[in-house]
């Protein structure tokens, strides 16, 4: 298989159609974000020849494979990058691209970075066994998958949303798949609808219903009372303004 290279989200105004290609036309749509930063894992195998002797002029070979798995490939003590990269390659386990660069740091110690490039996440360690010399793998780079959630800033508050998401790799871009249904942006709720019954001399029921929460869960209701006629109403002030200029 191909690895995800990306991930393209689509947010656009929900206009009530049923249509999704209509409702993401280029009117509707008030934004487009990419997802495209993966790590990439890397890992470091390690050979280090026996006290006394020397990698240049030693033979032998040793085994790699990942845990668990029946698959093994043979390297040489002096396997090029290129023939390293092809034999990795070769397992089940990797399912895209790696890049290896080999470092010869002395004549007893010579190392192959191994780089998984792409949408892999966490690989699991390389496990070598087998030879006659000392060969260690260590995680140099913990790789991270593309993030699988997003955030779209700047929407408008209680406007309704739809949002689609597709994903990519080298061959193209794969079919969208629309959120099941559209969200309204958080807002501050609408106003209830409120009730009073007098129940005696000092007792007053109020009701209400509850409101449009738009887009959010209502989290309290605040009941204000009062005995003054003018509570709830805003009080009208008389001013005089003179639109005569000083001189």
């Amino acid at each position: 298989s191909v690895p995800v290279k990306s991930f393209v989200i689509e947010v656009a105004l929900h206009d009530g159609s049923d249509d999704g290609d209509q409702s993401f036309d280029d009117a509707n749509v008030v934004a487009t974000e990419i997802i495209s930063e993966a790590t990439s894992e890397i890992q470091a195998i390690e050979l280090i020849a026996n006290e006394g002797e020397d990698l240049n002029s030693v033979g032998g070979y040793f085994t790699l494979s990942f845990v668990d798995d029946l698959e093994t490939v043979v390297i040489s003590a002096d396997e090029s990058a290129a023939d390293l990269k092809t034999k990795l390659q070769s397992l089940s386990h990797v399912r895209g691209n790696v890049e290896v660069e080999r470092i010869d740091t002395s004549n007893e110690q010579r190392q192959w970075l191994v780089t998984f490039v792409g949408n892999y996440g966490d690989v699991p360690l390389l496990v070598a066994g087998g030879g006659d010399n000392n060969v260690v793998v260590t995680e140099r780079t913990k790789g991270a998958g593309l993030s699988l959630n997003l955030s779209v800033d700047d929407l408008e508050e209680g406007q309704v949303y739809k949002a689609r998401v597709a994903a990519v790799n080298k061959v193209g871009r794969g079919a969208w798949t629309e959120a099941p249904s559209p969200r309204r942006a958080r807002s501050v709720p609408e106003a209830p609808q409120a009730a009073v019954k007098v129940l005696s001399d000092t007792e007053t029921a109020v009701s209400f219903t509850e409101p449009d929460s738009r887009g959010d869960d209502v989290d309290s209701y605040k009941v204000e009372w009062s005995g003054e006629e003018s509570f709830g109403r805003g009080k009208v002030m008389k001013i005089r303004i003179s639109t005569r200029s000083s001189e």
